[in-house]
């Protein structure tokens, strides 16, 4: 069978698969079938046939990958970081394959014969494909791949798109690397070793952001949340003082000893805030972070921690300064730090917590000290899956170092005096 032809059939084959993929891991629910989709199809098709060349140069490999992002972008309706993203992954798989497949027919056959032959080309792209259809249409995979590149969108992480195109950049590389000396010796398998470790970095990099990003949606949902449970505290303290005022009034003017029973009654069943709380949080201004501090007092009790809070009464107009970006990322630590706090406390024989707000040198202090169990070993307490509690425990504070490490107008500080754990904050303030 002539070359043209071989190459024409596997560009088709792998054209639709490509698409196929893309779309899943993109989400696109846009219609394939148009007069100018079919055209963009067709270049796709057409173009890497022409280009092919019997001697594997890397440079094809990016050719093909910026016309598939270009091609596939506007076929889907998809933005272009989506489709560097998805078309990235989809590359990543087929080179990772390729690699594996000469591996395999290294053993076997030379080079020349690997790429000229016509049924082993054939064969190899029907393998890729059936594979690369089957993985992306598992729901897992496919939602694994979709969830990290809708996260790479919206947040607009070039830095991370860079990586990754430098990552596939590599990766090309060394297949060309390898297909100059295409027989199992000293260069191969060096070249072997480093292309599996570009691949477990991709693999890194995926686990790493969506691992990240996770714990970051998490925070964001508690965050609006404790908005809304901040509101609504505020509302429910108004509403009720203004109940039992009435209720007060009436059981003043009756003498029936059934009504009074029923008011004292009515007044034991309302849900109760605790007045001392909302005292001591009342120097913080509204906007998420007094919602997170009422909602983790609360947690702090419900597991009988004795938590000591102290704000001082200077710090609101500071607070109001930060933008609410600011305040989130702030009370995204806080958060962390509070878990970890009440936790290593419920350890120990005191159980205590303490919350401490104030104002020194032009910058907000936070500083939340907590007993802990001195037996546990916590050197290791920032990294990733460490914890004293369990299996697949131990990732807050590990996140809270990533977000650090992004806000430099934060100073954090970590110490043990006295068998008390103490983690401060310094934020500074324009």
């Amino acid at each position: 069978m002539s070359v043209p032809v071989v190459k024409f059939i596997c560009s088709t084959l792998m054209a639709i698969v490509g698409l196929i993929v893309v779309k899943k891991i993109s989400g696109s629910e846009e219609k394939l079938i148009s007069p100018k989709k079919i055209l963009f199809m067709i270049s796709l098709v057409v173009l890497p046939a022409i280009i092919y060349d019997a001697k594997y140069v890397y440079i094809y490999t990016i050719t093909i990958y910026i016309m598939t992002i270009i091609t596939y972008k506007f076929i889907l309706d998809i933005s272009f970081i989506k489709s560097t993203i998805s078309c990235g992954i989809l590359l990543v798989f087929i080179i990772c394959l390729d690699f594996l497949a000469s591996c395999f027919l290294i053993l076997f056959i030379s080079a020349n014969e690997v790429r000229n032959t016509w049924y082993i080309n054939i064969i190899s792209n029907c393998i890729f494909s059936f594979i690369l259809i089957s993985l992306f249409y598992q729901k897992s995979i496919q939602k694994w791949f979709s969830d990290f590149a809708n996260k790479i969108e919206a947040k607009r992480q070039t830095k991370i798109i860079l990586f990754f195109i430098l990552m596939i950049v590599a990766m090309c590389t060394i297949v060309y690397m390898i297909s100059i000396d295409f027989e199992l010796n000293r260069a191969f398998i060096t070249n072997f070793l480093v292309f599996i470790v570009l691949f477990f970095l991709v693999l890194i990099l995926f686990s790493e952001r969506n691992s990240y990003e996770k714990l970051s949606d998490d925070y964001d949902k508690l965050f609006d949340c404790v908005k809304v449970f901040e509101d609504w505290i505020e509302k429910e303290q108004f509403i009720r003082h203004e109940y039992k005022n009435q209720l007060a009034v009436l059981y003043a003017i009756t003498k029936e000893n059934n009504v009074r029973e029923k008011i004292d009654n009515i007044t034991d069943e309302m849900i109760n805030i605790d007045g001392n709380t909302i005292h001591l949080l009342r120097n913080l201004p509204n906007g998420g972070l007094k919602g997170l501090l009422y909602y983790k007092i609360a947690v702090a009790k419900n597991k009988e921690v004795n938590i000591e809070v102290d704000i001082s009464n200077k710090v609101e107009k500071t607070f109001q300064k930060l933008d609410n970006n600011k305040i989130k990322d702030l009370s995204k630590l806080i958060g962390v730090y509070c878990d970890n706090a009440i936790e290593a406390a419920i350890d120990t024989n005191k159980k205590i917590v303490s919350i401490e707000i104030y104002n020194l040198d032009k910058e907000i202090n936070i500083v939340i000290s907590n007993t802990f169990n001195t037996e546990n070993d916590i050197s290791k307490r920032n990294e990733k899956g460490v914890s004293c509690k369990g299996e697949g425990r131990g990732n807050g504070l590990y996140f809270a170092n990533k977000l650090l490490s992004k806000s430099n107008w934060i100073n954090q500080e970590q110490k043990i005096i006295n068998n008390i754990y103490i983690q401060s904050l310094k934020i500074e303030v324009a």
